[in-house]
């Protein structure tokens, strides 16, 4: 199944083949990944399954992985807490800048 990531890293020689010719990559190639929501309002907890389910379907390869938002869900952030993605909520340009400077 194709799925679509926000960010995603992965093996070099498989990234270099993704440029000369376009095509989903293995998923044993990807080693990150992260998902990007920007909501205006509150994240829903659905968005946490959802991500739970693409980060396995991955595969084994992959490394290290986020859920990243400028929003924020109390429950959403629970639930993610014993799973392999990380929660990066409220995120603002302000903390972007913050840590790169650091």
């Amino acid at each position: 199944m194709t799925h679509e990531l926000d960010v995603c890293g992965m093996r070099a020689e498989d990234a270099d083949q993704r440029r000369r010719q376009p095509d989903d990559p293995p998923s044993s190639s990807l080693v990150a990944g992260w998902e990007c929501k920007f909501y205006a309002g509150n994240l829903q907890k659905g968005l946490g399954r959802a991500f739970i389910g693409l980060v396995d379907d991955l595969g084994q390869n992959l490394r290290i992985s986020g859920l990243c938002s400028n929003s924020f869900h109390p429950q959403l952030q629970e639930y993610l807490k014993p799973q392999r993605p990380r929660p990066h909520f409220q995120l603002t340009r302000y903390n972007h800048r913050m840590r790169m400077s650091s």
